[in-house]
């Protein structure tokens, strides 16, 4: 039933996004990018210096990254996203997606400084929870 409940959210409040990004994600199918399902969410692995963006139900990351950990965390952190994504719906991009990538683009992800105010607004620090308590994982 979760399962149904995720995938029917995901295909009516989450719409537009999902086709979008379900577009994008067939395209780079079709290029022969590597691609896995992780959980409920898809994966597609891109050769590019960013970490990871989600698009309702499609996750983009880097490809190829030297960190094990940083990979795993990634896909984590991004599948908490696609929870957020059902519940803000619409307003997904407006309170999440788009300050997210302006954080990521304009500060590197916060690699110049320790003080991320992304991360202060609760929505956007319980990302990385929402990916791991959904799933059980550490």
């Amino acid at each position: 039933m979760k399962k149904f409940l995720y995938y029917f959210l995901q295909w009516t409040w989450q719409l537009p996004l999902n086709i979008v990004s379900g577009t994008i994600y067939l395209i780079c199918k079709a290029m022969g990018k590597k691609q896995e399902r992780f959980y409920n969410a898809f994966i597609t692995y891109l050769d590019w210096n960013q970490g990871g963006i989600s698009l309702g139900q499609f996750i983009f990351m880097k490809n190829n990254h030297p960190n094990k950990n940083w990979t795993y965390n990634t896909r984590i952190h991004e599948y908490g996203h696609t929870f957020q994504a059902i519940l803000l719906g619409p307003l997904y991009l407006i309170v999440i997606g788009i300050p997210s990538a302006a954080w990521c683009h304009f500060f590197n992800a916060g690699a110049k400084s320790t003080i991320n105010p992304i991360t202060i607004c609760s929505a956007k620090n319980g990302r990385t929870s929402s990916g791991r308590s959904t799933r059980g994982l550490r």
